[in-house]
Parts: structure tokens; sequence; C-alpha cells
């Protein structure tokens, strides 16, 4: 900031360039800020020396008494001295912004053309904020106001300097401890000044006459009775004699030019000297520490436009040895474990053969690793080079999981994190015509691994249950596959979603199963055919005795045997009267209570729904307790979970 302003108050400060000199002021506040905040960052490579030195850091023992200056917290001192200033200077911004304000809403207006004269009842000196132009009232009406002391005015409203007052007014609040700030307002007020003299001198004519006429408003009563016009824009006697010099002055283009230029290498010279500059190494294949404790060496392999093959970017190999040199990489670690953990990184140039690539990246894949990835220009990822690629090894290995997977139903699949990685990064890689091609990607919609519903469940949710909350209860349709899907995406929200989503609908009882035929139990059987034989029994039978008839008896009806019939069925003895009894139908199982039923699916792991919301177990229990006219329906979801619902009779 200091250099710029020293670059303005020496090249720029005196010529006859007033508008390119506002906007450099602006401008140059903006780069104070703006350069120092650069950075600019340099990739080298890392420095490898022969001999690793070591550094021996001794400590010293005996420790100097703490002073009072150790005790003072400075960051807390400063920061309260920070704010103070803050909170003064912002107090005063404030009062003068009031009073411009009640200015204009107490005080009769005048509009003319693009500005608006306030007339005053104060003997203040003329000045301006925004298009509304300060007068004393008797001075205006009696044309005491000198016609180019008007026009300074009108020059100050139609080029809005207030703009800049008010931007460099507030950064003064912010940055009240900063001399260069008030320096900087001092020049931008300075040079609204030499613009609207400028507007003043093109349209009247003599120089001389302008400058009595500012001559004449410096009084020693205008500078010492009346009070500061604050943010406004006022006529600036402080520096007369500047005004009246620069007045004369006048720039030749070629200057002007000249001092343009001149700003490019100062630019230059700050930004090399006040911007960051960082220089970060390049990092080759640091091996790293896995969290089991296991030293992971990472896979680095550059080929050449020859097919040359340089090894950890170092010693070139031919094709066939990278194998032998995989398996010394890494030993303590199993290939489900490379599978899992190693990223391989394949450096390519534009015309490396694809062969080459293709089986190097098949002897990698036989070795086993996680990730890996072809680094080279652009044209390498473009064409059938990404296809043939991926179609020895990732689409090979994509295919596997997502078989595997899609192979478990939806709601029961549950993929491991590192699975799921792998499959979404070589799905993203893979073109339209392969994943038409591949199995369909392996949905996860377990609540174990998914963490509230995704958008499309959401939106699914939102659509299905605003459809049937706006259905009239009494004359609903549901369909119990809408039920069942509002209630397995209801379980997947998180409670906020659940808070923002539609009201999950309160659909109805289902209306009670028809009851089944009633089938006769062997007991009964054996009683209606009972009393059909004895209905049909011969009257000579002697009831309490048995006897056997005489021959000449007639003949006895056919005998009725219960359950299996034999070709020598054994003879029916007769059957006493006073015998023949009703079997008592036994008593149905008492149903358990709701109480009892409610924490029986509790310990099942059930989930528990009231009035369209998730509830827990304990509020369930708490729920039965306090009312006795609830209803509740258990169901099963499609995972097996119990979902009970509670709800009050209508």
């Amino acid at each position: 900031m200091a250099i710029l302003l020293l670059f303005y108050k020496l090249l720029l400060e005196r010529e006859n360039m007033h508008v390119f000199k506002r906007f450099f002021l602006l401008s140059a506040i903006v780069a104070s800020f703006i350069i120092p905040s650069l950075v600019f960052i340099e990739y080298v490579e890392p420095t490898i020396s022969p001999e690793m030195t070591t550094t021996t850091i001794t400590y010293s023992q005996l420790s100097e008494p703490p002073t009072d200056m150790d005790v003072i917290n400075w960051p807390r001192l400063l920061w309260t001295v920070y704010f103070i200033g803050l909170f003064g200077f912002g107090f005063r911004f404030a009062k003068h912004l009031y009073q411009i304000l009640r200015r204009i809403k107490i005080n009769p207006k005048l509009k003319e053309n693009f500005s608006i004269k306030v007339l005053l009842k104060e003997k203040l000196p003329p000045h301006t904020f925004f298009s509304f132009i300060f007068l004393n009232k008797n001075k205006f009406e009696s044309n005491a106001i000198p016609k180019a002391v008007l026009i300074h005015e009108e020059t100050h409203a139609r080029q809005r300097h207030s703009l800049d007052v008010l931007f460099i007014e507030l950064l003064q609040v912010l940055l009240w401890f900063n001399p260069f700030v008030y320096l900087f307002k001092k020049s931008i007020k300075l040079n609204h000044e030499f613009l609207a003299d400028s507007a003043v001198l093109k349209r009247e004519n003599g120089t001389a006459n302008y400058q009595n006429t500012l001559l004449s408003y410096l009084s020693k009563e205008s500078l010492e009775k009346y009070q500061s016009t604050g943010i406004a824009n006022a006529i600036n006697y402080s520096s007369i004699k500047k005004r009246f010099t620069v007045m004369k002055k006048r720039t030749s283009k070629t200057s002007v030019t000249l001092r343009s230029f001149l700003i490019l290498p100062l630019v230059a010279l700050l930004l090399l000297g006040f911007s960051e500059r960082k220089f970060i190494e390049i990092q080759r294949n640091t091996p790293v520490i896995n969290k089991i404790g296991i030293l992971i060496e990472n896979i680095e392999i550059r080929i050449n436009k020859e097919g040359e093959l340089f090894f950890q970017e170092g010693e070139m190999i031919a094709v066939e040895e990278l194998g032998d040199r995989l398996l010394k990489l890494n030993q303590s670690l199993s290939k489900t474990q490379r599978e899992q953990q190693i990223k391989a990184v394949i450096k390519v140039e534009a015309d490396t053969p694809k062969e080459i690539i293709k089986d190097v990246d098949r002897i990698l894949m036989e070795y086993g690793v996680a990730q890996i990835n072809i680094v080279g220009p652009e044209p390498m990822y473009t064409g059938n080079l990404v296809e043939t690629v991926t179609e020895q090894s990732q689409i090979k290995k994509y295919n596997g999981l997502a078989k595997k997977y899609n192979a478990v139903p939806i709601a029961k699949r549950i993929i491991p994190r590192n699975d799921l990685k792998t499959l979404e990064s070589i799905y993203k890689l893979m073109t339209s015509k392969q994943k038409k091609e591949a199995q369909p990607f392996p949905e996860c919609w377990s609540k174990n691994i998914q963490n509230g519903a995704s958008r499309n469940q959401m939106a699914e949710y939102n659509a299905l249950a605003k459809k049937y909350n706006e259905m009239d209860s009494n004359h609903m349709k549901i369909l119990s596959k809408d039920v069942e899907r509002l209630e397995y995406i209801y379980s997947l929200m998180s409670d906020k979603q659940k808070a923002d989503a539609e009201p999950f609908p309160d659909f109805p009882e289902p209306p009670p199963a028809p009851k089944a035929p009633k089938v006769p139990n062997e007991r009964e059987q054996a009683a209606v055919q009972i009393k059909e034989i004895i209905e049909t029994q011969d009257p000579y039978d002697v009831i309490g005795s048995v006897k056997t008839l005489e021959p000449t008896s007639p003949p006895k009806p056919p005998k009725v045997y219960i359950g299996k019939i034999e070709k020598d069925p054994p003879p029916r003895p007769s059957v006493l009267k006073r015998e023949v009894k009703s079997m008592p139908t036994p008593p149905p199982p008492t149903p358990p209570s709701p109480l009892d039923h409610i924490i029986d699916m509790a310990k099942k792991g059930a989930i528990f729904m009231y009035k369209g919301k998730e509830i827990s177990s304990d509020k369930a229990i708490a729920l039965i307790k306090e009312y006795r006219d609830l209803s509740i329906s258990t169901k099963q979801s499609n995972n097996g979970t119990p979902i009970v619902k509670i709800s009050k009779y209508l």
C-alpha cells in the first residue's frame, strides 16, 4: 500500500489525468490486499542426499524465571484495543450518515435534472452526497451562490464521487490503525476536487475568475465556525495551492501513456516481492503404513513410446520380468490384502504401444492391486484405448463383484465399503457401451450402509405420501405394494428427512379376514355318527344290558365304523343311552394382553409406528399403559423385521 501511494504522489498526483488517477487509487487499495494473499506453487524434483545427516537437539534444563511482560496476554490486549477503535470509528461513521439523512428528510428539496437540491437553514458550505446537493436556502433564493460553485457540486453528483468516499470511509472503520488508509482517503477526496475543478473550467471561461470565486469562500468563518460535513463531498480549501497549480497544468498524451505503462513493472515487482511462493516436491513412490502397522509400497511404472518399461521409475526392465519384480514388493501382504490396499500408477506417453499397456495391466491384476491409474497426455483417453485396457482387468473385477452382490436380495444386501468403492470407481470409468454389456450396478439400500434415504427415494416417498394424504379417508384405494414401499423408505430416513418429508399417511385398519369354513374334528364326527346309530338301532335291544338277539329277530342295521374300515371288523358292543354324552369343546387359548404383545415385539427388535412416525419401544409401552382405546396391528417387512402400527380407534 505504501509503495503504490508513493508511486502516485511522485508521478501521478500533479498530472492532469484525473479520471485515470481516480481508478488507480481505488485499484491500488484493492491490489494492496490481493497481492500479499497470492500463492504461487512450484513443483520441484526432490533432492536426495547420499548421506543422511543427523541433527542433535539439546535442551537447556535451566529456564529463566517469567517476567511481568510474559504474564500479559498480548493477543487479547491488542484485540481489545482494536475493537474499541472499531466501535469508535463505526459510531462516527453512523453519526455522519444519520446527519445527512436527517437533513434530507426535514429540509425542503428542489429537483432539477439529475440532482436534488436540499435547502438548509444552517450556514453550511455547499456539499454533495450522491445526487443530493446541500445549499444554504437564503443564499440560493437570493442567487448569492456563484454558478461555478453549483457546477462544481453538480460534477460531484454526476460522477458519483460519493461511492468512492463511502468505500474509503468503511475501510477506515475496519483499518482505523493503518495510517496509509488516511493518506489514501485524502488523495481520493483531493482528486475529486481536481475532477470538479476541471469540469468547471471546461464550461466557464477564465481560470482566474474561478480561482477568485474559490478564494471568496475561503474565509475564517467558513473554516472555523461551521461544522464538518463528514462523509459528503465538500469544497476542500486545505489544498487550495495545489489545486491552483493543477488547474494550469497540461499533460501530454505521450506522458499519460508512459506513466500508465510504468504501472506494469511496478505490479511485477510487487508480485515478486510480496506474494508467497511455495516449493512442493514431486512425491515419488513413498511407502506408507496401513492401519495395522504394515509397510505398504505402492507401484509406479513408466512406459515410453518405444515400449521400454521403467519399474518404480528407476531401472529399465523387460515386460517378462515385471511379475517377478512385483512379487518382491509387499511380501508381508497376501493377495487379498494387496487387492484392498495397493495402488498402481502407469505413466505412458502419447505413442505408447497399446499391447504393452494391456500386458502390464494384466500382470498387475494377477499380482493383486486395488486400483490402477493410467496417467498420460490427453490423447491417451480417447478412442478404444480405455475400453481395451479396462476390458482386461477392471471390467472383469467389476462383473465378479456385481454378480456376487446382485444374487443377494436387495432388502438383505450388505456391501462392504471397500468393495463398494471399487465398484463405483470402475463404473465411473466405463463407457456407455461397457455399462450396457456389464452386470447392472448392485444398489444397496441396506440401513447398515445407507445413512438416510437417497434423493430418489425421498422423491418417491413424497409422491406416494402426498397421493394418499390427499385421498378421502372413507374412500381410499390402497395398494399393498405402495404401503410396503412407504414403510421401507420411511425406515431408511433420518430424523431430519422425516421432519422435512410428507407426513406418513394415516391408513385405515385393513378389514378382518373372512372366517375359514368349519371343519369337524374327529370327536364331533364320532358324536354325529353315534347319534345316527342310536336313532336307527333295533327296538328289541334291551336298554341297560347287553344281550344278543334271537335269529328270528329282524335284521340289524348296517354296521358303521369310525376311522379305518377293515375286512373283518370286530363286533360292535351295544351302546347305552345313559353313556352317550356330548364331548366338551376345549376353550380357546387366552390372547396376550396389548402390553405383553408390545414387550414381546420390542424384544424381537420391531419398528413401532404411531401417527405415521417411528417411535421407540419405550414410547410404545408408555402409550399402551396410558391409553386403552388403541389399536395394534403387526406385520412383517421385506427384511423380516416386525412393524407394529399403533393407532386410535375412530
